[in-house]
């Protein structure tokens, strides 16, 4: 490595104490970090069958739907459009700003983060404890 601008994804992924998985373009969880089985109380074996509509309360499951169609509707859209862009501005010689690239993909990824999850095992536990030492008091 050596270089200054080298950043080590994996190693900020892996390291990372925020809950964090990576799903395909169908949904199925195809890596996580260590802090999302200590967040959900699942296990290795669990977390490989899990998929981004198995972790979603299954009342909000239509709304995830409906926003997975549009990232992936936005992303076919904005490939074309990117390609008449770049071929555009390879004709005039222009280079074009990407500051509105994958905008509309981001705002509906953050509109899904912000669903409310199933009842992981570690969060009834959690939510026992509390339960627990509320009665204590």
């Amino acid at each position: 490595k050596g270089k200054k601008d080298d950043v080590d994804y994996e190693e900020i992924f892996a390291t990372s104490n925020v809950p964090q998985l990576i799903a395909t373009a169908s949904g199925k969880v195809v890596a996580w970090n260590q802090c999302f089985l200590k967040a959900t109380g699942a296990r290795r074996t669990e977390a490989e069958k899990m998929t981004i509509f198995s972790l979603v309360r299954h009342d909000k499951l239509s709304s995830v739907f409906e926003l997975v169609a549009q990232v992936l509707k936005g992303s076919e859209e904005n490939e074309k459009e990117d390609e008449e862009k770049d071929t555009r501005a390879e004709n005039a010689g222009e280079m074009i700003p990407s500051d509105d690239k994958d905008s509309a993909a981001e705002k509906v990824m953050q509109s899904l983060a912000a669903f409310p999850c199933i009842d992981f095992p570690a969060m009834r536990k959690r939510r026992a404890a509390s339960e627990n030492e509320m009665l204590d008091t």
